[in-house]
């Protein structure tokens, strides 16, 4: 970002907040800008923004008014409810792809793609991984043959710094795939912990690299007074199981809300007769 003046002309300026992470080995603490505000009557910056396409490999350019996302950051918090408060406000335009927005995704992955289309020749095994194996900001890839994903490793990490990207957190099951890596840049900070049964995170799933088994974080579930509607998609939402591989296990959990919509004709935040919250 960088500090700027008030320019004429439509403006937004985003809400903003400060996210706490402790269990995050980067980023403990995360800032989250939300597009979706509005004034009243007003429109937010997310409904007059073009989100662009879903599926990654169209080629299609998104612009948005480098004026439009900008923030007021008050440089002295004692002042906030005096008088004078206004002096302390200071404002700054983005200069980054901003989460928040509703083009923000898109811009991400396109990014990537045109940095595989631009350099990709030039590391083969890198450039797939990087067109079909990135979830906004994170990878996912592997291969039979320990010297191939080295390699793989290896090429993308320079393919990305050729567009000033620098990837953290690498996990590996085996640490000869690390062998190109700063230590620095691993998900654990020596190759005496990668060598423990250290649980790292994988797109919400858990994964133990030494093992290399995958996992689910069970949900400690609440003693609730009232039990909705809203409650029981909430609390079995908690359960995060993306592939489906937990079908066996909460299919019985599926049919009692299947249930519950068909049969009883309660609204959302109605109590649910107490046969059915127990």
């Amino acid at each position: 970002m960088e500090k700027c003046s008030r320019a004429a002309g439509p403006q937004f300026f985003l809400p903003h907040d400060a996210i706490r992470r402790p269990d995050s080995t980067t980023t403990q603490t995360r800032v989250v800008f939300d597009g979706s505000s509005k004034s009243q009557g007003q429109l937010s910056i997310n409904e007059v923004l073009f989100t662009g396409p879903t599926v990654q490999p169209a080629l299609l350019a998104v612009v948005v008014n480098f004026r439009m996302p900008k923030f007021v950051f008050n440089a002295d918090a004692e002042k906030m409810f005096r008088q004078d408060s206004l002096l302390a406000l200071r404002i700054y335009q983005l200069k980054t792809v901003t989460y928040g927005l509703a083009s923000s995704p898109y811009q991400a992955a396109r990014v990537l793609n045109k940095l595989a289309e631009d350099d990709g020749n030039n590391y083969p095994l890198a450039a797939p991984i990087v067109t079909k194996r990135f979830y906004v900001d994170d990878v996912l890839a592997g291969g039979d043959h320990l010297e191939e994903v080295a390699e793989a490793c290896r090429q993308l990490q320079q393919l990305l710094a050729r567009g000033g990207f620098t990837l953290r957190k690498w996990s590996a099951n085996d640490a000869k795939v690390l062998q190109h890596t700063p230590c620095e840049l691993w998900g654990t900070s020596t190759q005496t912990e990668i060598g423990r049964n250290t649980v790292t995170k994988a797109l919400g799933l858990l994964w133990n690299p030494t093992t290399d088994q995958s996992g689910f974080q069970v949900p400690m579930f609440k003693d609730i007074d009232v039990v909705t509607k809203r409650i029981v998609v909430s609390e079995m939402s908690q359960l995060f199981d993306p592939l489906g591989l937990l079908g066996p296990v909460i299919i019985s959990a599926r049919i009692f809300v299947q249930g519950v919509w068909a049969n009883l004709g309660v609204t959302w935040d109605e109590e649910l007769p107490e046969t059915e919250s127990c």
